[in-house]
């Protein structure tokens, strides 16, 4: 049976680099050879590009301020900027050659039809949404499906927007009744991870007290330089926290080196052919500032030091007798 699978902006765009929940569908496309499709339609390669240039644009005047910076101290030799046009090529290439999607372009008329959506107010349109790149994105499907007509294969839109393609964010892996009207065969997935566990392209993989401690050490040594990876989800723990609280709560810091990490037994740990996913739960403490208000405009910052439990995915490569941390993923934070 030909399975397609339509990848979302939001599943692809991490900045020049494929995360390892897309190596593993390429690695499963590799397997299947032929009885898989996995589809790049214009809009989300065109979506990426637009935002690797922004990207490039942003780290350059990053560079300038740098180098301002340099002048002032009397520091001769500038950063050179990043040439926008020459990397922005570099990346169509890599995206349309060197990973196996297949290339899809919707006829003319498709965007007749997404201003017709419009007009009528079909989802994504409704209550007067202006999301014409989801409309786009839809119209561009069921273009494809009009060209390849088969009634045996199986259809997977995989993307992170359960808002507009989903019955409701509670039903993430559910396709709209409006869009199951159109296309009753589409397969709607939250995320690449929930299509293979369909596939079963994962298997139970044991963790014993030795693969235990020395998950944990390189878990512990990767925490102490990639608090990076937090940013978002702490945003979020921060606008929760602002949406109840009667002060205004702001991030002073979150110091996961004095953490307490240990692994969710009460999850199943998945292996694949080439990563080990292992459920995490880390407590820790994050530093928060509270700011008082003052009837006389002298307001005031209090340091308030909060208990959280940051509950998260550790994927790991397994070399040898050892491990190797790849990138912490499914962040949430309590």
């Amino acid at each position: 049976m030909k399975t397609y699978i339509f990848l979302d902006t939001n599943i692809l765009d991490k900045q020049f680099f494929i995360n390892p929940a897309v190596e593993e569908l390429l690695r499963f496309k590799n397997i299947s050879g032929n009885d898989v499709d996995i589809i790049l339609t214009d809009i989300v390669f065109q979506e990426l590009v637009d935002h690797a240039r922004k990207e490039i644009v942003e780290r350059n005047e990053s560079i300038k301020s740098i180098n301002k910076l340099n002048r002032w101290v009397d520091k001769s030799r500038p950063i050179k900027e990043f040439e926008v046009e020459e990397l922005v090529t570099k990346y169509k290439e890599q995206l349309l050659s060197k990973y196996p999607f297949t290339f899809f372009a919707p006829d003319l008329n498709v965007y007749k039809k997404v201003f017709d959506r419009y007009f009528k107010k079909l989802k994504p349109f409704e209550n007067n949404r202006q999301q014409f790149k989801d409309g786009l994105l839809w119209e561009t499907i069921l273009n494809f499906k009009e060209k390849i007509i088969n009634e045996t294969s199986q259809y997977f839109l995989i993307t992170k927007n359960s808002t507009d393609f989903a019955i409701d964010k509670h039903n993430k892996d559910d396709l709209h009744p409006d869009y199951k009207a159109e296309f009753s065969g589409l397969i709607l997935r939250n995320d690449i991870y929930s299509f293979l566990n369909d596939k079963e392209y994962y298997v139970d993989y044991e963790i014993d007290t030795l693969k235990e401690e020395q998950m944990l050490e390189r878990l512990r040594k990767y925490l102490s330089v990639h608090n990076w990876e937090f940013e978002e989800p702490l945003n979020e723990y921060i606008f929760e926290k602002n949406v109840y609280s009667k002060n205004e709560i702001v991030l002073n810091g979150l110091n996961l080196n004095e953490s307490v990490c240990r692994i969710d037994f009460s999850k199943k740990a998945l292996k694949s052919s080439i990563y080990i996913h292992v459920p995490i739960i880390i407590k820790t403490s994050i530093n928060l500032l509270s700011r008082e208000y003052s009837d006389y405009g002298d307001d005031e910052y209090i340091q308030v030091l909060t208990p959280a439990e940051i509950k998260c995915e550790a994927i790991f490569s397994e070399l040898q007798d050892d491990y190797s941390l790849q990138i912490i993923d499914k962040i949430r934070i309590f």
